[in-house]
């Protein structure tokens, strides 16, 4: 999900994951659900408070159930003499046999269970299927590995399994996948009265184990009445219910990804105070701001009904409150965002706090991990600024460094206030060269504007004024991909206020036949496909450093008919 946060994100710069756009629906990035091998258990190890607090090892269960599964996991169980580390499912489900075998002895052994991917070191992670990768999992080693609770999967008979836990924790976000019996395929199926017949003994069989397990029924009843070819996916609130994790509150500690782009976050669940009960789901995360800025961002899935209509507008950090005055745009996500100086997270550890408010107010979520993440971060974030300004530096030699050029070339940090920032700018004129080729080259600042100090930033810091006609509208995702890209030609970003508002494609008028710009809509305006306009230009945001205003569409010069 953070890949999806990380793309609305970059559109707020202009700021899981697997094959779907639902995490928890989701097997990772290039994973053949029908390919996967029979499920293997191996005793994984990571980083210092991998697995959670305290917990650096555990038991992958990696695969699809098969009957011979319980006996697999009985012959690591030897190895491993008295120690019962917990266990972590991925798994697309397989035999009922299999699980309902498998839950027993996993409840016999009283382990507890949840649900994450396991990835051992040296394994690709967008091709789990490599036969290198499988070679490790089937060596009866002890591997060191990365955990991921983001992206995983327990559907069908690994729900069963799972049943089995003495402790069930289903991680923030994953949804268990459930659906009604059926046959392997490439077995002799039974047919007529025999069919019924076995798919009610499969039925019995499993209400009485889920009996055994202590699950309410409904979740026999739910599965029963999901066609075996379909899929449906049990929410929080049904997770409750059915007793298979009653906890009203969960989280996970901060995970570090650098892909699509460096980020940090933790997810959490909590109910709400609604009526009926219901339960949020959501993720904090950090990410590279401008400079030396963190963006700390609040998201969670986008939700239709008004029992969650209240989203938090501000965190508490530490005590320390942060308004999240920045809508993202995403429509998948409910997210809101501010910038906050990286000295402020500098000096958190791991003994800090964030405290929600509505609609999740009182939950307070802890920095489990969050010292050795952060750390990557700043890494990433440093690393980043440190190009921004080598892509500045000019491509001739020049034969020495004044003040000026060292100021120009120096990272934002490392700068006093800027004249853009101090003082009045001086306009701008608006050469008639200039504003006849400004819609032909939209997303190219000209050569002879003025150059912003404090990021290097060439852009006028006075719009210039240019009449066009509207050819069309760009859909959110184009005008995200757009801005992202004028933004790292740019070395800035976007002003926030800008992010939201809808996208029109502009091409000059009269004149026309030059490439067209994408101009921003206010939202007190409507405007028509052939509507004359004139445009502000792009031009530099004097209230935040290193921002810009983009091509935005001033006033209707004529409305078409």
């Amino acid at each position: 999900m953070l890949a999806v946060l990380a793309s609305a994100l970059a559109g707020e710069a202009v700021v899981a994951a697997g094959a779907t756009s639902d995490p928890a629906k989701a097997a990772p990035a290039g994973a053949n659900v029908a390919a996967m091998a029979p499920l293997e258990f191996f005793l994984a190890r990571g980083e210092a408070d991998a697995c959670g607090p305290g917990c650096n090892e555990w038991i992958a269960a990696e695969g699809k159930i098969d009957p011979g599964t319980a006996q697999r996991l009985r012959r690591l169980l030897t190895k491993l003499g008295r120690r019962r580390p917990p266990i972590y499912f991925h798994s697309p489900g397989g035999s009922i046999v299999g699980s309902i075998e498998l839950g027993r002895l996993i409840r016999e052994q009283k382990f507890e269970v949840s649900v994450a991917h396991t990835i051992p070191l040296g394994c690709d992670r967008d091709k789990p299927l490599e036969q290198s990768c499988e070679a490790q999992k089937r060596s009866g080693q002890e591997l060191d590995a990365e955990f991921d609770p983001a992206v995983a999967m327990c559907n069908s008979a690994c729900v069963y399994a799972v049943a089995g836990g003495a402790v069930r924790r289903i991680p923030p976000w994953v949804k268990l996948g459930i659906h009604d019996v059926g046959f392997d395929p490439a077995k002799t199926q039974p047919r007529g009265a025999l069919l019924g017949e076995a798919k009610r003994l499969a039925h019995a069989r499993i209400h009485e184990y889920l009996r055994e397990m202590g699950i309410d029924e409904a979740l026999f009843r739910a599965a029963a009445a999901v066609p075996f070819e379909s899929k449906r996916f049990l929410e929080r609130e049904e997770l409750v219910r059915f007793g298979i994790d009653r906890r009203e509150f969960g989280e996970t500690g901060w995970q570090f990804v650098d892909k699509p782009a460096p980020a940090m976050s933790k997810r959490f669940f909590a109910r709400t105070e609604s009526d009926p009960v219901r339960y949020l789901d959501g993720f904090v995360s950090l990410d590279c701001g401008v400079g030396q800025a963190i963006r700390l961002a609040l998201a969670r899935p986008h939700d239709d009904s008004d029992t969650l209509s209240a989203w938090a507008r501000f965190l508490s950090v530490n005590g320390h409150r942060f308004d999240l005055p920045y809508q993202i745009p995403s429509r998948e996500l409910d997210a809101r965002s501010t910038s906050v100086p990286a000295s402020t997270f500098d000096a958190l550890g791991d003994t800090a706090t964030i405290g929600l408010s509505e609609p999740a107010a009182g939950a307070t979520l802890n920095m489990h991990g969050f010292s050795a993440a952060y750390a990557k971060l700043r890494r990433s974030c440093d690393e980043a600024a440190r190009n921004a300004v080598a892509v500045a530096l000019p491509k001739k030699p020049i034969p020495y460094l004044d003040a000026g050029t060292l100021r120009a070339l120096s990272p934002p940090a490392a700068q006093g206030p800027t004249r853009a920032q101090n003082t009045p700018a001086a306009p701008v004129a608006a050469r008639p060269e200039t504003a006849r080729s400004a819609l032909s080259a939209p997303d190219t600042p000209a050569q002879s504007e003025p150059v912003q100090q404090g990021c290097g930033l060439h852009i006028a810091e006075e719009p210039q004024h240019v009449t066009g006609r509207v050819t069309g509208f760009v859909s959110g995702e184009e005008a995200l991909a757009i801005t992202r890209r004028v933004e790292a030609r740019l070395g800035a970003k976007i002003s926030p206020a800008y992010l939201s508002l809808k996208r029109a494609t502009v091409e000059r008028y009269p004149e026309g036949g030059n490439r067209p710009t994408r101009a921003a809509i206010p939202e007190n305006m409507a405007v028509r496909i052939g509507d004359v306009v004139e445009l502000n230009s792009r031009y530099a945001d004097k209230s935040l450093p290193c921002h810009f205003i983009p091509w935005t569409i001033d006033r209707l010069v004529d409305h078409v008919e």
